[in-house]
């Protein structure tokens, strides 16, 4: 491929992949208190928000606390970004689609009955095009990654 090289972390692009992370997580929490039409298992979600350091205070915490109107109390945690699935998922997309394609069959948890649920069924995919979104100037036109954190 053509074009410029990314060095990650110069650009805005550690940024960007902990938004696009932390905005999934967000989202499976945002469709739980609105009724988890999926049936996910709040014990079983493996989706986990991340942060761009290593605070071992933070691998695991619990969240939610403060009433309904503050989500649903649950264990989560917290990885360091550039470690992240999403930061994986951009290192081997192809182009714009197979981004997408990718975050769409992101595995976020599982249901009551241990089915897993995909990133791609929480919603219409306008949030997935959110995600792609923050991540589109890293890898649309004629951008070549050569590095991943």
């Amino acid at each position: 491929m053509k074009g410029k090289t990314l060095i990650f972390d110069y650009d805005g692009t550690i940024h960007a992949i902990g938004t696009a992370n932390n905005l999934l997580a967000a989202m499976i929490d945002n469709h739980i208190n609105h009724g988890n039409e999926l049936g996910i298992d709040t014990r079983k979600i493996t989706w986990r928000r991340c942060v761009d350091m290593n605070d071992r205070q933070l691998r695991f915490v619990v969240d939610g606390l403060g009433g309904k109107a503050n989500g649903t109390p649950r264990e989560d945690g917290y990885d360091i970004t550039v470690a992240s699935e999403i930061m994986a998922i951009l290192c081997l997309a192809s182009d714009i689609d197979d981004l997408k394609a990718r975050f769409a069959r992101i595995v976020i948890g599982y249901t009551y009955d241990d089915k897993p649920v995909t990133a791609g069924q929480l919603h219409d995919g306008i949030r997935i095009q959110c995600l792609t979104a923050w991540l589109y100037p890293y890898i649309g036109g004629d951008t070549q990654i050569r590095t991943g954190g």
